[in-house]
């Protein structure tokens, strides 16, 4: 065997290496990519299951008056306009708190900012059955603010880094999520708070003059206020509510992922970018200390500029 035939021997195996190194990097960064997208899927289900638990929560603004009426049982110098405080409470600490999310997500991880977003308005809710003031229904509204706020839309960023190229297809869903569960659940929290669809005044006056009407014209007209038990119908609603934030809290917490980019990237990948950083960090400094140089160059050529560091070095022994 002369020595030609040696080197391209030598040579083939060579590329034959280089082509499995190859071949193990496609099928390592197809299996990350796989590994990627299943957790993708997986946070849509936890993003979903978030959702529907806001959607469940939206009823409160639509039952505040219901909430106020039951109080209104209790104190009837709590008037019809309250539901319109708790209401404003509510929007009001959702909306000025969405940035907590974000800020709580970089230092204690997305999921326990899901926990807590949970814990709060599962807490909030208790407390609107266990008081019957309106004073703690104001600061439970505050407590339910915070938990609607504090997540913001943290989770739906957080899922679309796992498919980048479907993030409008993944607040699509989380949309379809919030609005239907919102609608299902206002036609429940119709049907459980006023189920005979009676109309609900305050002014007891007026409904005395409402009846007195309708009876000169030999009709009859009930009002939600005729039974005073009904008013409790919406605390059973926020019972049935609670339990399904319990379910929903669990799949939210277990099915959501903190993206990281450096799980998704293999070792020589890692690596690479790493000496990359290292280069460009070194050529920095290297550039700084050019400048540094060139200044003090500059500087000892000038010999006026020469005297005058001499003049401030003369100045500063003195005193």
């Amino acid at each position: 065997m002369d020595e030609n035939s040696l080197i391209q021997d030598e040579n083939a195996d060579i590329i034959s290496g280089d082509e499995t190194t190859k071949i193990n990097l496609d099928l390592l960064e197809a299996q990350l990519k796989k590994k990627r997208k299943k957790n993708g899927i997986l946070n849509i289900i936890g993003l979903c299951a978030q959702k529907i638990e806001f959607g469940i929560l939206s009823n409160v603004n639509y039952l505040s008056i219901y909430y106020v009426y039951y109080l209104h049982t209790i104190d009837k110098e709590i008037s019809k306009e309250n539901s319109i405080t708790l209401s404003s409470i509510l929007c009001c600490m959702q909306f000025s708190t969405i940035w907590i999310g974000g800020v709580l997500k970089e230092y204690i991880g997305i999921r326990l900012v899901i926990a807590i977003s949970n814990v709060l308005l599962i807490l909030g809710s208790i407390g609107m059955i266990l008081f019957d003031n309106l004073l703690a229904y104001k600061f439970m509204m505050v407590i339910l603010g915070l938990g609607l706020g504090i997540p913001g839309s943290i989770t739906n960023a957080n899922t679309s880094l796992y498919i980048p190229e479907k993030k409008g297809l993944i607040n699509g869903i989380a949309n379809i999520a919030w609005t239907t569960s919102s609608s299902l659940f206002n036609f429940i929290a119709v049907q459980v708070a006023n189920p005979h669809s009676l109309k609900l005044e305050f002014d007891e006056d007026e409904i005395k003059q409402e009846k007195e009407e309708a009876k000169k014209n030999n009709k009859t007209i009930e009002f939600f206020n005729d039974n005073e038990e009904d008013a409790k119908n919406v605390i059973t609603f926020t019972i049935i509510a609670i339990a399904c934030y319990v379910v929903l809290s669990i799949i939210s917490i277990v099915f959501t992922f903190n993206f990281k980019k450096e799980d998704y990237e293999h070792k020589d990948e890692k690596e690479e970018k790493e000496k990359t950083e290292k280069e460009g960090k070194e050529e920095i400094k290297e550039g700084e200390g050019d400048k540094n140089e060139e200044k003090e160059e500059y500087i000892i050529n000038d010999p006026e500029d020469k005297k005058a560091i001499i003049k401030n070095k003369s100045t500063k022994k003195k005193k």
